[in-house]
């Protein structure tokens, strides 16, 4: 696999892997068929959420589908959540912000 592969290249790839339609993929992991032909095409990136249940189902390790910004985006979001009762509402908000921020500029 390519290192600079998209998201979607990565799933259509791995549809081609499993021998795998796009309705099938959509039925094993429960979204629509709609939406994964969205992510193969590349006009929606699926949420982190969405490629780890994806993984699940196809039994691999989620990190096929993330790129290094990716996996660091999923660990400070591990790092919040665990700390959540730590940190002030203001804080919360703070990194709320920052982590919507880095996400659109993906």
């Amino acid at each position: 696999m390519e290192e600079n592969m998209s998201v979607g290249e990565k799933i259509k790839q791995l549809m081609e892997t499993c021998n795998l339609t796009q309705k099938e993929l959509a039925d094993k992991c429960d979204l629509t068929e709609g939406a994964i032909s969205k992510y193969v095409n590349g006009e929606r990136t699926p949420r982190v959420e969405v490629l780890i249940k994806m993984a699940k189902k196809l039994e691999i390790s989620p990190d096929y589908f993330m790129d290094d910004k990716l996996t660091e985006f999923v660990k400070i979001k591990s790092l919040v959540a665990r700390n959540a009762g730590n940190l002030t509402d203001k804080e919360k908000m703070e990194l709320m912000q920052i982590l919507m921020d880095s996400r659109k500029k993906k």
